[in-house]
């Protein structure tokens, strides 16, 4: 299939978080995500979303029209500035599906908030709106374990509820994340996914996507990698293939295994792609500048869908649309946040 991609600029209406009378507002979304904490952590977690995302196989296969989006770490204006842009009517009369690649927490101000809409999309629309999962939705990542320049999602918490409330809340939004699917087909040929593509075998042939589909869920990448046993071919086998579709391969390391932002790995994707009969990966883990950012050979496309950002505060957000043999690359000139709402380093790309 010869994909086309095309370069769309949308200048999105500007969207501020907090609104013009802040305090209020704040208030009121703080009000009822309490409510919503102390009454339904249990059943949403365990109960509505879990079940939808137990029926669900590790590797979806997903049709067009659809839109695809990069990492939020926890921007909700950014998300906020799609929704009012993308589908106004809401998502249930906006035709196509809705693909997101995971890391929805970690550095910004508002994960929680980002969690309750998306994980309330899900619920509702199960069939419309589909949550991938990237390398902060591990445990290990999300409590602040690991040396990390981002406050995380359990230190927000923290600082929001009691200590009793807050990890329970933790744990179980983590139950929920142990559920979400690693990868995701769309149209049989588009390869979509957080991180990069598997390691190749040892005597260098791809890996199947195949291998996806057997990934046992629920899965704890955190307890998993630091209790396999060496001599457990299987466990290994499937801790280096979680692995690697959370985590990009850092350049250098002379494994050729996902893609990176650097382009280390081309060949890998090549062969990956070619073993498989797909054209294209669509992945998420990348700071790219631009929102949306295509390889040398157009068959790595990066999307980061939240702006401004720690590493740089001029960053764009940006998506995909998958239309066809088209892919529409959706991105804005302009941040969301009004200059001197919220500081450029309160949202991570």
């Amino acid at each position: 299939m010869k994909m086309t991609i095309v370069i769309w600029r949308v200048l999105f209406n500007s969207v501020t978080l907090p609104s013009q009378t802040p305090f209020s507002h704040h208030m009121i979304l703080f009000t009822n995500i309490c409510f919503y904490v102390r009454k339904c952590v249990r059943s949403i977690s365990i109960s509505s979303l879990g079940n939808i995302l137990s029926a669900e196989p590790r590797l979806l296969q997903l049709k067009s029209p659809a839109y695809v989006f990069g990492d939020f770490h926890g921007n909700l204006a950014d998300l906020l500035a799609f929704a009012r842009t993308l589908w106004p009517l809401g998502i249930h009369l906006t035709p196509g599906t809705f693909l997101f690649l995971g890391d929805y927490v970690d550095g910004g101000l508002f994960d929680l908030e980002l969690l309750s809409y998306l994980f309330s999309q899900k619920i509702m629309f199960h069939d419309k709106v589909f949550l991938l999962r990237g390398n902060h939705e591990i445990r290990s990542v999300n409590s602040g374990s690991l040396s990390s320049p981002l406050s995380s999602f359990l230190d927000q918490l923290r600082s929001r509820f009691p200590e009793d409330l807050a990890l329970t809340l933790w744990d179980r939004t983590n139950q929920v994340f142990d559920h979400l699917p690693l990868a995701a087909v769309i149209d049989d040929v588009l390869f979509c996914v957080h991180g990069g593509v598997p390691r190749p075998h040892r005597d260098r042939s791809p890996r199947s996507i195949a291998q996806i589909r057997r990934i046992p869920a629920p899965f704890d990448p955190s307890k998993d990698s630091a209790q396999s046993d060496p001599r457990e071919s299987d466990d290994l086998e499937t801790s280096e293939l979680v692995a690697d579709l959370l985590w990009p391969r850092p350049a250098g390391t002379g494994e050729e295994g996902a893609c990176g932002g650097s382009g280390e790995g081309e060949s890998a994707v090549r062969r990956f792609l070619a073993g498989n009969g797909l054209t294209h990966v669509l992945r998420g883990q990348d700071s790219t500048m631009e929102g949306v950012s295509v390889g040398k050979d157009a068959r790595d496309i990066a999307i980061c869908s939240t702006s401004g950002g720690l590493r740089n505060g001029n960053a764009l957000c940006g998506c995909i649309l998958i239309d066809g043999e088209t892919l529409y690359a959706i991105n804005r000139p302009n941040g969301t946040v009004a200059e001197g709402e919220v500081g450029q380093n309160d949202f991570v790309a």
